[in-house]
């Protein structure tokens, strides 16, 4: 398993350093956050000896275990946790007291809540608003309309968080023109905001099966599970 995390981790890093220079980007500007839910300890903790310390999580409970796990049995690895499911507003005292990171908040209510429990002796929660770009009714995420509210909510009111960019998943359409349409407006509105704002400056879009698409389109953060942890053919 390790070796084969080493493998995996040099295939997608020097498919990010290909593709950026392809694209006219700098690779330094994209970086990895590696998707561990149901990967176990071990497996998270080969990917650190390889240089790996930002892994995103699903699930808050599964989360912990392993979050505690590590401060007991390796408290100088510095892992940076990242909460990207969906957040249960039951859930937002344990996400706040235990996450470096929330990539996935879609509305005021979240915004408040985890800015209420972050405790001010903490670093502050970086925070990105996770967008459904098409308004699907399954598909989890904040309108574009909800958004601006969301931002200038977080930007005014909550000190105890830092507001880091936006996150989006692919559009479920065979629509190429309108695909390009809604991500041409998420990225004038992410570099407008991040042009007013220095913090502002992370869009999380891209996983093991759109990394091309995602460059290209200029996301910062790639979420890459399967590609790392699985032997992929």
């Amino acid at each position: 398993m390790k070796l084969l995390i080493k493998k995996n981790l040099e295939k997608i890093q020097n498919k990010i350093y290909n593709l950026s220079k392809y694209y006219n980007r700098n690779p330094k500007n994209i970086n990895l956050l590696l998707a561990s839910k149901s990967r176990s300890v071990y497996e998270i903790k080969f990917a650190n000896e390889y240089n790996q310390n930002n892994f995103g999580e699903n699930y808050v409970q599964e989360a912990i275990k392993k979050i505690v796990w590590f401060k007991k049995n390796h408290p100088k690895n510095n892992l940076i946790w990242h909460m990207i499911g969906q957040i249960q507003s039951n859930k937002s005292k344990l996400i706040a007291k235990y996450f470096d990171w929330c990539h996935t908040i879609n509305n005021i209510k979240i915004s408040k809540k985890l800015n209420n429990y972050r405790k001010i002796k903490k670093k502050p929660l970086k925070v990105l608003i996770q967008i459904n770009i098409n308004e699907e009714k399954n598909r989890y995420g904040s309108s574009l309309k909800e958004f601006d509210n969301i931002y200038e909510f977080i930007f005014q009111k909550c000190n105890n968080l830092m507001l880091k960019g936006i996150m989006i998943f692919p559009i479920i359409t065979d629509d190429l023109n309108k695909k390009i349409y809604n991500f041409n407006i998420i990225i004038d509105k992410f570099n407008t905001l991040k042009n007013k704002n220095s913090n502002f400056n992370v869009l999380s879009f891209g996983t093991t099966s759109d990394i091309d698409h995602a460059i290209k389109i200029g996301s910062t953060l790639l979420r890459i599970g399967k590609g790392i942890f699985e032997n992929k053919k």
